[in-house]
């Protein structure tokens, strides 16, 4: 069973984030990740097992094409969910959902039009949701922002 608990906000940043402790997936620090392995494909892993944890169905990992790359295709009941997973060991350059720029979300959103037209989907509900993942002092921290896009 998977322990959670509401941490105190990092200094200055105001999120509130969910330590997470995933048995084979957890590590006390960064030379304890599975070799071969960076951190962001630590994170997706990570990401995945979280929300199929939480019933969503993992239909895909790392579809590319030309516009882009998205990280996890999934189904939460009748909606396609798009999920980008940012991992990041600090905070120094902000919080890992940050890092999805203006025009990271474009072509975020262009990929997925590019996924929604070769495998066209039963279901016209979607959405983008954003995983980030913080490793910090041998923990992890996990934040699932749904529809962060708003569209």
């Amino acid at each position: 069973m998977t322990e959670r608990k509401r941490e105190q906000p990092a200094a200055g940043t105001g999120y509130h984030l969910k330590e997470v402790r995933e048995g084979p997936l957890s590590f006390a620090g960064a030379e304890n990740e599975a070799p071969g392995k960076c951190l962001g494909q630590w994170g997706e892993e990570l990401a995945a097992a979280w929300l199929a944890e939480r019933g969503y169905r993992i239909l895909e990992r790392n579809f590319r094409c030309r516009s882009g790359e998205i990280d996890l295709v999934a189904l939460e009941g009748d909606c396609l969910v798009f999920v980008e997973v940012k991992s990041r060991r600090s905070l120094s350059f902000g919080s890992p959902c940050e890092g999805v720029t203006g025009e990271k979300r474009r072509r975020l959103l262009q990929t997925a039009r590019y996924y929604c037209m070769l495998r066209r989907p039963e279901t016209r509900l979607m959405r983008m949701d954003v995983v980030e993942i913080l490793r910090r002092d041998g923990k992890s921290y996990i934040r699932h922002i749904r529809d962060a896009f708003g569209e």
